[in-house]
């Protein structure tokens, strides 16, 4: 996969098919609640930090059917990720406004800190959006 190539939304990798537990964009990073739908994910509660994230590849409403990124190579937006202020290779992080990511590591008490993936490239021929790999770490911390 030439990163270079990847455009907004494009992706390649390991995708679940499932529910969406509240309503969903495309581009949300969100996490396998216990009950088995899918919802918004943030560093300011652990419980949707801590297990299975994937990123929302279509919207959806609560108890509509959405496609989820688990692991792979995806396009984003400013919207999606929050800050890039680090180049390339470096990580991106769950971030503290829900279903979004950061390259800033979370820092206020009780956050969580995990990593999502890593910085690869600018989507082709913009210049706010991104081209990350998407392999969240199965490693998290508390603060």
């Amino acid at each position: 996969i030439n990163p270079s190539t990847i455009v907004e939304y494009g992706f390649t990798g390991e995708v679940l098919s499932g529910t969406a537990g509240s309503d969903l964009t495309q581009g949300n990073v969100c996490y396998l609640r216990t009950n088995g739908s899918w919802y918004k994910a943030s560093a300011t509660q652990t419980a949707s930090g801590d297990g299975l994230l994937g990123i929302a590849l279509n919207s959806a409403s609560a108890l509509g059917g959405v496609d989820i990124l688990i692991r792979g190579i995806i396009g984003t937006n400013s919207t999606m990720l929050t800050s890039i202020g680090s180049g390339v290779g470096q990580p991106i992080y769950l971030h503290t406004d829900s279903g979004t990511m950061s390259q800033t590591a979370p820092s206020s008490e009780n956050n969580i800190v995990r990593i999502l993936g890593h910085y690869l490239n600018l989507v082709a021929g913009e210049t706010a959006k991104y081209v990350i790999s998407f392999n969240p770490d199965s490693i998290w911390l508390e603060l």
